[in-house]
């Protein structure tokens, strides 16, 4: 694992420990849907890591301290949706995915560009660096059509609606 990555951690647990006080609700759902799912302690431990950093950086630009700037995240809490709930090969629980929209702590916009499961595999496949939890092309794209069937019924959600930026 890359240094850097490492230092984010560090900095970012404490802002963690306070997301997990303001969010009980979410945050046990989510290390519950991360440790109770069968994965490679391996991958569990990325996830966490994964969650660690999201819900830190969200209570780091939620402080006072940034009141009145504007952050543009890439892949935040929104995004961990696709950690937790999607692995290639498993339909994702439409209960679990209802649960995630409900519980989640929402920023104050989301902005997502829809494409094609299809496009999408094809310029993942083309960049080549793929998910450890893809093992090859066939896994890639259960993966892509499971996390694309997810997210459509998330930003479904009357939940989001009104903070939903789209790109098309």
């Amino acid at each position: 694992l890359q240094q850097q990555n490492w230092k984010a951690d560090l900095f970012l647990v404490g802002w963690f420990c306070i997301f997990v006080m303001r969010y009980p609700g979410f945050s046990f759902f989510s290390a519950q849907t991360i440790f109770l799912e069968k994965d490679s302690l391996k991958h569990k431990v990325a996830k966490f890591r994964s969650f660690l950093r999201k819900s830190g950086i969200f209570c780091y630009a939620k402080s006072k301290k940034f009141r009145g700037h504007i952050f543009l995240v890439d892949e935040g809490l929104i995004q961990t949706a696709h950690n937790f709930l999607v692995t290639p090969g498993k339909n994702t629980i439409l209960s679990l995915t209802k649960e995630f929209v409900e519980k989640v702590p929402l920023p104050d916009h989301v902005v997502y560009f829809m494409e094609a499961p299809d496009e999408l595999i094809r310029r993942l496949l083309k960049r080549g660096k793929l998910s450890p939890r893809v093992s090859d092309d066939e896994s890639l794209k259960m993966f892509v059509k499971e996390a694309f069937n997810m997210f459509s019924i998330m930003f479904s959600s009357p939940r989001l609606k009104n903070i939903l930026l789209n790109s098309k």
